[in-house]
């Protein structure tokens, strides 16, 4: 039985971002992570009890991002990719704690994600 998704379940904004080398000129270089797609998912915050039926050992601000798939064209899901989900309380950087997972049967991926603070300049 090939499951349904909920009108309405993948309501939340999350912008996509893959790690990049930028080049700084004169033979040195910098990471940083640029916007690859903006997305429609489900975030789910964690219990303390739903990490350790995952056996992950995880902080505070542990979430399930669920997307849909396929991904748009040109974007890609990596454990070294990131979201910057529009959250009702303000934006949160959600980083990936494990690779994505498909369901069976490709309609979606699952991640877990650890809150990390945004860095302001």
């Amino acid at each position: 039985m090939t499951p349904t998704l909920t009108a309405g379940a993948f309501r939340e904004v999350l912008h996509l971002q893959t790690e990049t080398r930028v080049d700084l000129g004169g033979g040195s270089s910098t990471t940083a992570f640029a916007d690859q797609a903006t997305l429609r998912g489900r975030v789910r915050v964690l219990k303390g009890r739903e990490h350790l039926q995952a056996r992950q050992t995880t902080g505070a601000g542990s979430y399930e991002v669920t997307v849909r798939a396929p991904l748009p064209s040109g974007a890609s899901l990596t454990s070294a990719s990131r979201f910057v989900w529009e959250s009702p309380t303000g934006d949160r950087l959600l980083e990936m704690s494990e690779p994505p997972r498909p369901d069976p049967y490709g309609l979606v991926f699952t991640m877990l994600c650890a809150e990390r603070e945004i860095a302001t300049a």
